[in-house]
């Protein structure tokens, strides 16, 4: 018997009792647990028990006043259901975007579970499907480390994990007080009260090993009131470098600075180059910027800042070849499709029963529309659950349908037996929503979203859910900052159904002109993202908005175009690569889809990504200088050779 069946003659049974029943009656009573031996239903019934409990239903145990040893068990109505949240269609939609902000499977599950039991009370009318597409959030994700924490926030516990140091590559075992979780760029950190150090200490999920442990390790150090989570982050205050440096014509349209004098020293540069003073948080980070423009620019000043970029490019043309070794196979699985779990699916049993009770008959159709799944989906879950009820399972004590409708294309519920129960939004569930809500509302203009309906699920939710607001509020996720005129621009050009014309700088550092029919603005972890049909090209394409650096709204109309349903993910298509990786710099891998991270026994990373857009990963190998320690295939050693062969030519020539 399918564990979704057992589970919801088990809840049918539980919700139709006041006495409750014992261990003995579900065994004996309740199909699906007669037939194992003693010890397989106990094992059985602790794992449904705590099913249920995931799912949000209020199971009680009934302790005998006679007999300590005779317990039972029932489902009550002590929580607040779903029901009470009284949801507009707006609203839903605005939950929809905050559950899928969640693309990890840890988190993914609690998320679309808990926006499947709020479908259960949303009218599917009219209104509910009038409103426009519900907007995207993409959001990195913050790993499985992160479920574990906010289960320690909720219960005042510490962490427990090893943890391997970014500067040092040291591994040791950490025991920490969690304050806040924070989102920077595609980077999550942990901010808390490290017990070895006895201080304030930030840690990046990224660089935890194995998993995090709830532990308790005694009274938790209460945070800081006046806790200033970006100056944690900083690991020391960082001045401003000024450096001047001499840009090919067309190049270096990244590096933007003040246009200056080259320095009385410097080299006769070639006609047409230009000079401009820019600024950067660390002499490396220049250097940085720099090398990735390759033979387009040349450092002319101060003399650190040319000693930095031609200790990068030397390093570059002496790249050495990487050991030519196969991705670990269990890392290569990440991408792999998910198949559903039996409490994903017993919550959309139980939202649909609900959601008939409340609103009556629905179309095939409109109710695999509601649950976004698809209508096989909808008809093998009525078929679920028309063998599912109350203990005797005669077919008055099962859960029936109209067959006359049904053979219509219509769902029609005749009797629930008692199944039509709001569900409860549990803890883990709400805190992912009201974490989501908080992004969504820092960009909400730039998404043509509606802030009160944002501000109004937020009281909503903090008002069923206390508990879960307090731990939210313990999550701050950054989003990322771009100029608002080309954003206020292409929200313009979207809205009013019009053309715009743009000045990109790509990531090759190649600037183009180009017209642009835009569908979508994205916030991405570190970027707003413009997504649309660029005429220069004839395709869809996808332009970082904070390297478009002039835009206008044309008078044209925007043509409507072959839009693809599915677009391919970055890191699935492309040349295989393999990357060793300084442990200062293991922040790229991190930041990149990948296929796999390994930590080496030197403390260095061994990263293979696949690589679409070859202009790009030679940019980022120029800006890595020498944190990039090793490369294959051969083919990509060569290329990154030679092109710091042709920019160190500018130095030794001078």
């Amino acid at each position: 018997m399918p564990k979704e069946e057992r589970l919801l003659n088990l809840l049918a049974a539980l919700s139709g009792t006041d006495r409750g029943m014992s261990k003995a009656d579900i065994r004996r009573l309740v199909n699906g647990y007669s037939d194992h031996a003693d010890d397989a239903f106990e094992r059985m019934f602790e794992r449904d028990k705590e099913s249920l409990r995931e799912l949000g239903v209020p199971l009680a145990t009934i302790v005998s006043q006679v007999h300590e040893t005779d317990v039972a068990y029932r489902v009550t109505d002590d929580s607040t259901p779903t029901t009470e949240l009284s949801l507009t269609a707006a609203e839903s939609a605005v939950l929809a975007a905050a559950a899928g902000v969640w693309r990890e499977a840890s988190l993914r599950s609690p998320a679309q579970r808990g926006l499947t039991k709020l479908l259960g009370v949303v009218d599917t009318s009219a209104e509910a499907t009038a409103g426009p597409a519900t907007p995207q959030l993409d959001l990195a994700q913050p790993g499985p480390a992160f479920a574990t924490i906010l289960d320690a926030l909720t219960h005042g516990k510490s962490v427990r994990f090893t943890y391997r140091a970014a500067s040092t590559g040291e591994v040791s075992d950490r025991i920490v007080d969690p304050w806040r979780v924070a989102a920077r760029g595609r980077a999550w950190y942990l901010v808390g009260h490290d017990h070895a150090r006895l201080a304030p200490r930030v840690f990046h999920l990224g660089r935890i090993r194995g998993n995090v442990r709830r532990v308790d390790a005694g009274p938790v150090t209460p945070r800081p009131a006046d806790l200033d989570v970006d100056a944690e982050l900083s690991a020391s205050e960082s001045r401003d470098v000024e450096g001047t440096i001499a840009l090919a014509p067309g190049r270096g349209g990244l590096l933007r600075g003040e246009p200056a004098d080259a320095p009385a020293q410097a080299p006769a540069l070639p006609d047409g180059w230009r000079v401009v003073r820019a600024t950067a948080s660390s002499l490396e980070s220049l250097a940085a910027s720099v090398t990735s423009v390759g033979d387009g620019a040349i450092a002319l000043d101060p003399p650190e800042l040319v000693a930095a970029v031609r200790r990068r490019l030397t390093h570059l043309a002496r790249l050495p070849e990487c050991e030519d070794l196969p991705a670990p196979r269990q890392q290569r699985r990440r991408n792999s499709g998910r198949s559903e779990v039996a409490e994903d699916r017993i919550a959309r049993l139980l939202a649909l029963v609900l959601h008939l009770h409340e609103h009556g008959e629905r179309t095939v159709g409109d109710l695999a529309d509601h649950f976004g799944v698809s209508e096989k989906q909808i008809l093998s879950d009525v078929d679920l659950l028309w063998v599912t009820g109350l203990p005797g399972y005669s077919h008055s004590e099962l859960i029936d349908f109209s067959v006359d409708a049904l053979e219509s294309g219509v769902i029609a519920l005749s009797n629930d037996q008692g199944l039509a129960r709001p569900l409860t939004l549990t803890t883990s569930e709400a805190v992912l929503f009201l974490v989501a809500l908080g992004p969504l509302r820092t960009v909400a203009e730039a998404l043509g979203l509606s802030t009160e309906i944002i501000d109004s699920v937020t009281d909503t939710l903090g008002a069923v859910a206390a508990e879960a607001s307090n731990v939210a509020g313990a999550v701050d996720v950054a989003v990322p900052q771009a100029d608002p005129v080309a954003l206020t621009t292409a929200r313009e050009a979207i809205d009013s159904g019009r053309r715009m014309h743009i000045r990109y700088v790509s990531a090759a550092d190649v600037l183009t002109e180009r017209d642009v029919d835009p569908r979508s603005l994205v916030p991405d972890s570190d970027a707003w993202l413009l997504s649309g049909w660029c005429l220069r090209a004839d395709a869809p394409r996808t332009f970082r908005v904070d390297r478009i650096l002039d835009a206008r709204v044309l008078d044209t109309p925007a043509e409507p175009h072959p839009w693809p349903e599915a677009t391919e993910q970055l890191g699935d298509v492309g040349e295989e690569v393999v990357l060793d990786l300084a442990p200062t710099a293991r922040r790229f891998a991190e930041s990149i889809p990948h296929i796999a991270i390994s930590d080496l026994d030197d403390g260095s990373a061994r990263v293979w990504l696949r690589v679409a857009d070859p202009g790009w990963f030679l940019t980022a190998l120029l800006q890595l200088g020498d944190d990039a320690l090793a490369l294959g295939p051969t083919g990509w050693v060569e290329r990154v050779r030679v092109v710091a062969d042709g920019a160190l030519a500018a130095y030794d020539a001078g």
